[in-house]
């Protein structure tokens, strides 16, 4: 599946490090437009919850690009949300979550979520990472970098890749490839992904037939 942009993001939290549903708490979210971007688009954004401790640790000191700051939910046990509200949409491809010094509150199960109107919400990622004592921080991928090289018989690149899923026939996304005949795609998505490409009439790719791509 293509990764499409919105607006709002949230975090449905449902496990800390510890394996509990009480407290959970984030020194930083941070959130990229692709996977090799140091552009956080939180910052300028919005943040919002479900509950936060006090107003000192309330949603926007995850997003305020101040380290000594953090977000820390009221001690209720039950499921927390965290959500951002970007000034556009955008398509986000990784997601960057740093600890507290209440390391056992960092969230490690989640249902990463996207909308455009605040009301219907689309599951982008689920994430179960057990419990853990560490790494402090850790990076999650929405997507993967999908590619290959795509020429024909004649030397020259053909003039579109489209994927289709293999199974539906559905079509996912296409792109033209490069002048040497590479090609690559971001794709949340990389299961029974088939590739077809096209030339001109009277050529053919000199695979002789769909290319498995290459997943990065």
């Amino acid at each position: 599946m293509e990764i499409l942009p919105y607006k709002y993001y949230r975090l449905y939290i449902t496990k800390s490090a510890a394996g509990g549903n009480g407290y959970f708490s984030m020194n930083t979210f941070s959130m990229f437009e692709t996977n090799e971007s140091t552009t956080d688009l939180c910052i300028g954004a919005t943040a919002t919850a479900s509950s936060n401790y006090n107003a000192s640790t309330d949603a926007p000191k995850a997003i305020d690009n101040n380290a000594s700051t953090y977000w820390e939910t009221a001690s209720t046990s039950g499921d927390k949300w965290f959500k951002v509200e970007l000034p556009t949409a955008r398509k986000v491809r990784k997601l960057i979550i740093t600890a507290t010094n209440y390391q056992d509150e960092m969230p490690s199960a989640f249902i990463f979520q996207g909308s455009n109107d605040n009301i219907n919400w689309t599951n982008l990622k689920t994430v179960n990472r057990g419990t853990f004592n560490s790494p402090t921080s850790y990076t999650e991928l929405l997507s993967t970098v999908v590619g290959g090289k795509s020429v024909l018989d004649s030397g020259d690149p053909s003039l579109k890749v489209i994927l289709f899923n293999w199974q539906t026939m559905q079509y996912i996304i296409h792109t033209t490839p490069n002048a040497s005949g590479d090609w690559f795609i971001y794709l949340n998505d990389t299961s029974d992904v088939l590739i077809t490409h096209i030339g001109p009439a009277g050529y053919q790719p000199i695979s002789d037939g769909p290319i498995t791509p290459m997943v990065y």
